[in-house]
């Protein structure tokens, strides 16, 4: 089995972990490989409805597809993310994720090492999914990008667990892999997306000039969920969204 595919198969497993939510889709061909026909579709049983979102039904899920190789609902390349989150106007705004755990190991007060379970977002994430931390702060979308300091934001769970629920935490240097992280907030209770065992979230930290390159439009390998624009319905959402699809090919 070829790399992608097994990655795509992880991932669709991944988003099995939700069931009994709803969403809409818009779903758009890979480009650049194969045919390049676009379509809407609503898709069941994922995500959003019973999760602690703000105004849930306004968020979709964005995919790419290859028909060529049976590629459905797949993963997208960040440069088209981008050039959707700047030119579709139906959309309010536009966030990434990655749906594959990275594990680091945190050294707690008593010196025992624990091994925690992250997943790199882009900025925006937090408000995209119209998320309220239970302490501190999200992201800023200008976080997205290499260069800034080292921060994140952990689970309630795992503020609970590990640092004994205290409301100090933010603000407070963590180590993770030996490297000094700065928490900024806790996320809500009962928040673990998109994955039920996630523990931390962390900015995906991309390079600005990768968007010039080649592999970042080529390469599909995050997540990407929209809110639509306020009044805007699915439909307006779609035909603008194959637009600058088609535009862009």
């Amino acid at each position: 089995m070829s790399g992608w595919l097994q990655d795509l198969r992880v991932s669709l497993r991944g988003l099995r972990r939700h069931p009994g939510f709803a969403i809409s889709a818009l779903v758009v061909v890979a480009l650049g490989i194969g045919a390049t026909t676009a379509i809407f579709s609503a898709v069941n049983s994922y995500f959003f409805r019973e999760l602690p979102f703000t105004a849930p039904d306004d968020l979709v899920m964005l995919y790419e597809t290859n028909p060529e190789f049976g590629w459905e609902y797949g993963q997208v390349a960040p440069a088209n993310l981008f050039d959707w989150r700047e030119r579709v106007s139906a959309f309010a705004d536009v966030a990434a994720y990655s749906d594959f755990l990275e594990s680091a190991v945190y050294v707690g007060q008593q010196g025992t090492p624990v091994l925690l379970e992250g997943l790199g977002v882009t900025g925006n994430f937090f408000s995209v999914l119209g998320v309220t931390p239970h302490l501190g702060r999200t992201f800023r979308f200008e976080e997205t990008w290499a260069g800034g300091p080292p921060v994140v934001v952990v689970s309630h769970g795992l503020w609970t667990s590990q640092f004994g629920a205290d409301p100090g935490i933010v603000g407070r240097t963590i180590e993770l892999d030996g490297r000094s992280v700065e928490v900024v907030g806790v996320a809500p209770p009962g928040f673990t997306f998109p994955r039920d065992d996630a523990q931390l979230w962390y900015p995906v930290g991309w390079e600005q000039a990768a968007r010039a390159q080649v592999w970042f439009r080529r390469a599909h390998w995050v997540r990407a969920v929209a809110r639509l624009a306020p009044g805007t319905s699915r439909a307006a959402a779609d035909a603008e969204f194959q637009s600058v699809v088609t535009s862009l090919q």
